[in-house]
């Protein structure tokens, strides 16, 4: 077959598909005006339909460096473990809880009011969880107004058990983790597109992350810059 033939069957054939496709579209529209009812049946059912909209908008990587901004409600206790391997610029514990007992140096204290730990420059790891639990080292420790300050030494800290009010993470650098059962909204963008998301119930795996996170318990706040698998994101807004 020459050149010419070819082309002119690519031409035919494009023209029969434009044909079925306004013959088709033709064919709903008079098929909705004698039943509206089940128009709007098949309305409703195409709305239910959700497509990976991650990939549409970012890509098609399953994750890339993102600037990332989440508010995340647990909907159960999480239990789940950060391990920090670059130092964070400072990690705060505040709670009010005489129970709690932390062991700085291989001495154990406890502290019977309102109380803020600063830790500063910390490597170690973390357990989210109900209860939660710390154990790693520091550069300088603050408890309210006693400060144990900087030293080539490295100051060991540890918790096996404590209840707080919250946790902030000032300054992380690339923090691996992986939430189960959250709900709630990530927003997420890159150079060229950003968009919103709610997830429900979901998991959330993040890599690589640098930033802050503030952690109430029931509740993680996320604003910095990470991979996502943007698989997982759910249902754009």
């Amino acid at each position: 077959m020459s050149d010419s033939d070819s082309g002119h069957s690519e031409r035919k054939i494009a023209a029969l598909l434009l044909i079925a496709v306004v013959a088709g579209a033709i064919g709903i529209y008079s098929y909705g005006q004698e039943h509206p009812e089940s128009m709007d049946s098949f309305s409703s059912v195409f709305k239910s339909i959700t497509l990976p909209t991650g990939f549409a908008i970012f890509g098609s990587e399953k994750s890339e460096e993102l600037v990332i901004d989440a508010e995340l409600i647990f909907d159960m206790p999480p239990t789940a473990e950060a391990e920090i391997k670059s130092p964070a610029e400072s990690i705060l514990i505040s709670f009010a809880n005489p129970n709690n007992t932390f062991i700085i140096e291989n001495t154990p204290w406890q502290y019977p009011s309102k109380t803020e730990i600063i830790l500063k420059n910390y490597t170690g790891k973390i357990g989210i969880s109900a209860p939660t639990s710390i154990k790693g080292i520091a550069k300088g420790v603050t408890v309210n107004s006693a400060t144990i300050p900087y030293s080539d030494k490295s100051i060991s800290v540890s918790a096996s058990s404590f209840a707080f009010d919250y946790i902030a993470f000032n300054n992380v650098l690339g923090l691996n983790l992986e939430l189960k059962n959250i709900s709630g909204t990530i927003k997420a963008k890159n150079s060229k597109n950003s968009a919103v998301y709610t997830v429900s119930n979901s998991i959330l795996s993040l890599s690589s992350f640098s930033g802050d996170i503030t952690y109430y318990g029931t509740k993680l706040i996320l604003q910095g810059s990470g991979k996502i698998d943007t698989e997982l994101l759910g249902v754009k807004k």
